[in-house]
């Protein structure tokens, strides 16, 4: 557990490889990117994400990151499962940006960001399991030739088994959306 009695904790890093957006699918050695979709611009789009299907909490979780009020787009996802010491763990990553492109250039809104996440977390608002990361990457719009900054979130739920995992890591999901909706205060 990553609260415990006065102190939250979440870890940052930062990958310095340019992510274009969009990116088209392509087969990788850990397994297949199905490409960018836009949910922002095209809510049915949901639908054709594959790494969505049968999961409920995640796809109320992204449908929700990208609703028509929101201030985030997400632009790629990806979960799995890992097993140590008879503990289950199940996991997310999840990469956003913000919608407003003056947020979106601006490297120290990734901070702000973090530094709310984690006051959220110590107050017990938000559910963890393990740190969250967040990795900063460049990134580009490459239609409009913004600049800027795409944040990955890896989240877990951890289970005595992957039953367990799951429904855990879905609880997390839950107790983030509220921080998503409120534009991450």
């Amino acid at each position: 557990m990553t609260r415990v009695k006065d102190r939250a904790e979440i870890r940052i890093s930062l990958e310095t490889r340019l992510v274009p957006i969009p990116y088209g699918q392509s087969k990788r050695e850990d397994g297949e990117n199905f490409g960018y979709r836009s949910i922002v611009k095209d809510p049915n789009a949901i639908d054709l994400i594959p790494e969505l299907d049968g999961e409920i909490a995640m796809r109320e979780f992204i449908r929700s990151l990208n609703n028509s009020t929101g201030i985030f787009e997400s632009v790629r996802m990806l979960h799995w499962f890992s097993n140590s010491d008879g503990q289950f763990q199940r996991s997310l990553c999840f990469g956003f940006t913000f919608r407003d492109r003056i947020l979106f250039a601006e490297y120290s809104n990734c901070f702000m960001f973090s530094g709310n996440l984690l006051q959220q977390i110590s107050t017990g608002n938000i559910l963890c399991d393990t740190p969250f990361l967040i990795e900063i990457q460049p990134a580009t719009y490459l239609y409009e030739k913004t600049d800027g900054w795409i944040m990955d979130m890896y989240v877990a739920g951890i289970g005595d088994s992957e039953d367990a995992a799951r429904l855990r890591l879905d609880r997390v999901i839950e107790s983030l959306t509220p921080f998503f909706q409120k534009g991450a205060h």
